[in-house]
């Protein structure tokens, strides 16, 4: 009889253990892995090397990639009879690269491959943001951007307006500073 409360102890011991168990593996199946939420990376392989080209070719600027327009965009009024209304039309909208100052003031945007969609490029144009477009099988060198963005600077920025060529015109050539030939960008 002297064994009964022991027994009784080890009892109510091994029913604890068993229920922290299953409250512990209860608490794994409800967080499986088909229910979490998995990260994946911001950019592709190909912009992580032109996003990496851009932040050395620029040291003195940030570079942001993957930004949206309502970021650094306010539209006017008058921008909602072109079909683009408030907030909703700058939320679908995304830059590739977005330079900035170093008070995170825009300066230009950087587009990587084809030509985006006209109205949002119009919100740039109207803004007089310039519009740098790179062909994703030819990237510039990071002295070529360097030489870009001090042209950009020397001007003052760039025309409001694209002038007369298409959206998918060839990027053209020109001498830079150290007389070398560059690939120029689409603006």
């Amino acid at each position: 009889m002297e064994s009964l409360p022991l027994i009784a102890g080890a009892v109510v011991l091994a029913v604890l253990i068993l229920f922290l168990l299953l409250r512990l593996l209860g608490r794994r199946r409800r967080s499986s892995p088909a229910g979490r939420a998995r990260l994946k990376p911001v950019l592709g392989p190909r912009e992580l090397d032109f996003f990496r080209v851009l932040q050395r070719g620029l040291p003195t600027h940030v570079v942001m990639p993957a930004v949206g327009y309502a970021r650094f965009l306010t539209l006017p009024e008058a921008a909602k009879g072109r079909g683009v209304s408030g907030a909703e039309g700058l939320r679908n909208h995304v830059v590739d690269f977005l330079v900035c100052d170093h008070q995170a003031r825009p300066l230009a945007v950087v587009a990587l491959g084809r030509p985006g969609d006209p109205q949002a490029e119009a919100l740039l144009r109207d803004a007089a943001i310039p519009l740098l477009r790179y062909s994703a099988e030819s990237l510039p060198t990071e002295q070529e951007i360097r030489d870009t963005f001090q042209d950009l600077e020397s001007l003052g920025g760039l025309s409001r307006h694209l002038g007369d060529e298409g959206p998918d015109a060839p990027a053209s050539t020109s001498s830079g500073a150290n007389g070398r030939t560059r690939r120029e960008p689409r603006l």
